[in-house]
């Protein structure tokens, strides 16, 4: 049996009214995978950046709206991770349903990150 959205002709895991931002925060990356697509060019998103786009995101009138952290590795930005938790973790207290998703390949994730995003 295939999992949830590979294969199976099922979603995974979003619901079907959610509107979604994939945010690029830094097209570093600490290791070289070969199946890895991103380029190594450009800097990283700024504060100000992160906070624009999880306003257009709440511009939706989807119930529930999804930041997704992506990158290179987004953990080489823990200041805009930890940010981007705290506005959706806000705007949800405004009630919106707000979910964050992080890619990483867990390379950087320690203990006090993993509890952080846990909480």
């Amino acid at each position: 049996m295939s999992p949830p959205g590979r294969g199976s002709g099922k979603r995974a895991c979003r619901p079907a009214n959610t509107a979604n931002v994939l945010a690029v925060f830094t097209r570093t990356r600490p290791l070289r995978c070969t199946r890895c697509r991103m380029r190594r060019r450009g800097g990283s998103m700024s504060s100000r950046t992160l906070r624009k786009t999880l306003e257009l995101l709440l511009e939706s009138s989807s119930r529930v709206v999804e930041l997704q952290l992506f990158g290179g590795e987004p953990l080489l930005e823990p200041g805009l991770v930890r940010q981007a938790v705290r506005l959706a973790g806000a705007a949800s207290k405004r009630g919106r349903q707000v979910r964050v998703a992080l890619t990483t390949n867990g390379v950087l994730l320690d203990d006090k990150t993993a509890d952080f995003l846990v909480d």
